[in-house]
């Protein structure tokens, strides 16, 4: 009965190695269609953003990907700050430095926008509601470091309810 084990356990791995082989060769296959990226639709319609920070390096890596996107010298990758007409920014309970970041971030994309404007001669029109707005949205942590395995369910469900509540003020018919 041991090679009966034996057997399944080596045509499991054989199947999960073919697998993710397939999986990475579909990836990289350069005769792969690349996808179509898709502009917005209506430029009248409001657009909103979220943006998710967390503790650690979680945030430093956040805003450093925005600063790019941002920032990008090719039109066609650059992130358009002002055609989001609201952004929300999501941060943990006790992770004041993200708020601050957030801030700092806002203000900096303001500038560069308004810089860009006037370096290009664009004429603001009506349509350009400026920067727009954005809000900060504090919810507490899932799990606190060293909480007991056994209340932590109970906790994250209230964490999944805060996040939906900061969604719904920012998408009432949602």
């Amino acid at each position: 009965m041991a090679w009966l084990g034996t057997a399944l356990l080596l045509l499991f791995t054989i199947a999960v190695t073919t697998a993710a082989a397939v999986r990475v060769v579909w990836i990289i296959d350069p005769q792969r269609k690349k996808p179509i990226r898709h502009g917005r639709r209506n430029p009248h319609e409001p657009t909103h953003l979220l943006i998710v920070l967390g503790s650690g390096g979680h945030t430093a890596e956040m805003i450093s990907m925005l600063e790019r996107a941002v920032t990008d010298p090719e039109p066609t990758r650059r992130l358009e700050w002002r055609d989001y007409t609201h952004r929300t920014w999501v941060i943990s309970s006790g992770d004041a430095l993200s708020a601050q970041r957030a801030k700092s971030f806002e203000e900096m994309a303001v500038k560069l926008s308004n810089q860009d404007n006037l370096m290009a001669g664009k004429v603001k029109k009506a349509t350009d509601l400026g920067p727009g707005t954005y809000d900060i949205h504090t919810v507490p942590r899932a799990r606190e470091i060293h909480q007991p395995l056994a209340t932590a369910p109970l906790f994250t469900e209230v964490c999944f309810r805060m996040l939906g509540s900061a969604c719904q003020q920012c998408h009432p018919q949602a």
